[in-house]
């Protein structure tokens, strides 16, 4: 990675609200999937990974490839185990968040997996309008 590059304060903000948009969405998908409510590192992890294949430029392929990576490996907890039983990991938002920089490099490397199927099999339509509506 080219530690030498840095962001101005637009895209930033961008990256960030683009982060916080897919991760959003990609909370609303899983909730919409499974019975189980979810902790946020699950949804947090995807955000992540799309931010960081962002800053690193990564092409569609392989800013797909980051996100099924890390769908697969991300956390995800229920959430009512940590309702019952109160952690001090915070929703497991750290451990999807290192699972998320993870991905975009194993992406950028020439990893590859399964497509992520929050996305890439969405019924819901929640993907059709990001980046047109915030």
């Amino acid at each position: 990675m080219d530690t030498s590059r840095r962001w101005d304060g637009r895209e930033l903000l961008t990256s960030l609200v683009l982060g916080f948009k897919i991760a959003t969405r990609a909370g609303m998908a899983l909730h919409g999937s499974v019975e189980d409510y979810h902790t946020s590192g699950a949804w947090n992890a995807l955000g992540c990974a799309s931010m960081l294949a962002r800053y690193l430029n990564l092409d569609e392929n392989r800013t797909r490839h980051a996100v099924g990576i890390v769908e697969y490996h991300g956390p995800r907890t229920e959430m009512m185990r940590c309702i019952d039983h109160p952690t001090m990991v915070k929703d497991r938002s750290g451990w999807g968040a290192l699972a998320g920089v993870s991905a975009a490099h194993l992406a950028s490397d020439g990893f590859t997996d399964a497509p992520a199927a929050l996305i890439e099999a969405d019924r819901s339509g929640i993907w059709n309008n990001l980046g047109e509506r915030w």
